[in-house]
C-alpha cells in the first residue's frame, strides 16, 4: 500500500501536471482546445493513478476485493435526502463566496468553460471523474488499506 501511495503520488506530481502536457505539446494557439486537452492529461493521470492503479493493487492482493473499499452504490438511494440537505446547506455560502474577486480568479479552473456546452459538460465530467478518483485513493485505498 504504501509503496503504491509513493509510486501514485510521484508519478501525479512529475507526470501528471498541466505543465508537462505544455513541455510534451506546446500551444501553439491555433488550437481552441489545447487548454481543455491539457485538462483531459490532467485527468487521465488523476483517474489512472488514484483509482485505475489502486484498483489493480488490490485486485492482486489475496482475499482483498474492491467492495471492501466502498465502491458500491448500495444505500445511495436511502441516503440521497441527507446529499439534497447537505446540499441545500451550503449552497448559499457558496452563492455569496462566488461574488468575491478571490473566487473569480481561481473558478473555473478551465476558464473557457463557458464558451460551448460541449466546453461546459466535458469539463463537469472531467472534473467529476478526477474528484471522485482523488476520493477513492484517499478515503478507500488508504484508510481501509
Amino acid at each position: 500500500m504504501l509503496v503504491t501511495c509513493c509510486v501514485v503520488l510521484t508519478l501525479q506530481e512529475y507526470v501528471g501536471g498541466r505543465d508537462v502536457f505544455a513541455d510534451l505539446w506546446p500551444n501553439d494557439r491555433t488550437d481552441r482546445y489545447w487548454q481543455l486537452k491539457s485538462f483531459g492529461w490532467w485527468t487521465a493521470w488523476r483517474v489512472g493513478g488514484y483509482l485505475v492503479l489502486p484498483a489493480l493493487v488490490i485486485l492482486c492482493m489475496p482475499g482483498e476485493r474492491l467492495r471492501d473499499y466502498y465502491i458500491s452504490l448500495r444505500g445511495v438511494l436511502g441516503k440521497l435526502w441527507i446529499y439534497a440537505l447537505m446540499f441545500g446547506l451550503i449552497l448559499p455560502a457558496v452563492i455569496q463566496a462566488s461574488q468575491h474577486e478571490g473566487f473569480y480568479r481561481t473558478y473555473p479552473f478551465y476558464k473557457w468553460a463557458n464558451r460551448s456546452s460541449f466546453d461546459f459538460w466535458t469539463w463537469q465530467l472531467m472534473y467529476a471523474a478526477q474528484f471522485l478518483a482523488l476520493e477513492f485513493f484517499f478515503r478507500a485505498f488508504l484508510l481501509q488499506g
